[in-house]
């Protein structure tokens, strides 16, 4: 991340968002750290996805998903 903000400039830069992984949380705090500037969240989207991901494994959800995502695709 460090790379990156430095090549388009930190004061470019305002924000870094991330999924959830614990090895992106690390990343996106010292980034903070480095650039005053810079805020580091974590995606919104990340954890239902991780969640439904959860729920499509169980027979009586999994093809009411399958659908679903064909539809919105």
């Amino acid at each position: 991340m460090k790379k990156v903000v430095e090549e388009v400039g930190p004061e470019k830069v305002a924000q870094i968002v991330t999924n959830n992984a614990t090895p992106m949380k690390a990343p996106g705090r010292t980034s903070m750290e480095e650039f005053p500037n810079l805020y580091s969240t974590l995606c919104a989207a990340h954890c239902p996805d991780i969640i439904l991901e959860d729920f499509a494994k169980l027979n009586c959800v999994g093809g009411v998903l399958k659908t679903t995502r064909m539809i919105s695709n």
